[in-house]
């Protein structure tokens, strides 16, 4: 009888312990996940995590000869924001950018920081969604956006917004050509607003290409 108890002690004892080691492995095992695929600044998913989920959606939208439409977006004055107001005040900055795109999508559309102040979002067969509409929905939500910083001063929330859209291997040879279009795209819009910036006040001129989305400032 005691040997029988001891051996019932025993294997609870033993229960206990795997059970323990198993919620170990899985704290480890997330801790692990976040820091491999999740910005530690922002939360939302890093560039090892975006390149990963757009040679998914690549594969399928040339498998099933879809669309993709893909948004590259860069904060504006960001160096500004840390001279004036310190690292932190830039680091809110980008946090802020973060949420805005985070609310702003659906779920099945994919957001990601890759990198300083750059993000991407990802639209898997969008339809007959234009990447005019998806900048345009990003420049009109942009508009009534303000980052509270030190001492209680907000700061408008800018960003400089290119697209792409096109099918796999028929528009784009590979992800990296589509991102790199769309990171082309967004840079001739940063460009085009420092150049009119002194005597323009910002607007929206939407041009609608095959691949690609410009928008300018213009006249007051």
């Amino acid at each position: 009888m005691g040997a029988g108890n001891s051996s019932v002690a025993f294997s609870f004892k033993e229960a206990k312990k795997m059970k323990a080691e198993m919620l170990r492995l899985q704290t480890e095992n997330k801790r692990l996940y976040k820091k491999a695929y999740i910005d530690g600044l922002t939360g939302i998913p890093n560039r090892v995590f975006f390149e990963e989920e757009f040679e998914k959606a690549w594969e399928e939208g040339k498998k099933e000869k879809t669309p993709l439409l893909l948004v590259f977006m860069d904060g504006d004055g960001l160096k500004a924001i840390n001279d004036s107001f310190g690292h932190s005040a830039g680091d809110k900055y980008i946090i802020e950018m973060a949420n805005f795109l985070a609310s702003l999508f659906h779920s099945e559309d994919f957001a990601a920081r890759i990198g300083g102040d750059e993000f991407v979002v990802l639209m898997p067969d969008p339809g007959e969604l234009k990447a005019s509409e998806a900048v345009e929905r990003i420049l009109e939500a942009l508009s009534d956006k303000y980052v509270y910083v030190r001492g209680g001063t907000s700061i408008k929330l800018r960003m400089s917004v290119g697209a792409v859209k096109g099918i796999p291997e028929k528009d784009f040879k590979s992800p990296e050509e589509m991102l790199t279009a769309a990171d082309a795209s967004m840079y001739r819009i940063k460009g085009t607003i420092k150049k009119k910036l002194k005597k323009f006040f910002m607007g929206i001129y939407l041009r609608a290409t095959k691949q690609d989305i410009i928008f300018f400032c213009k006249k007051k």
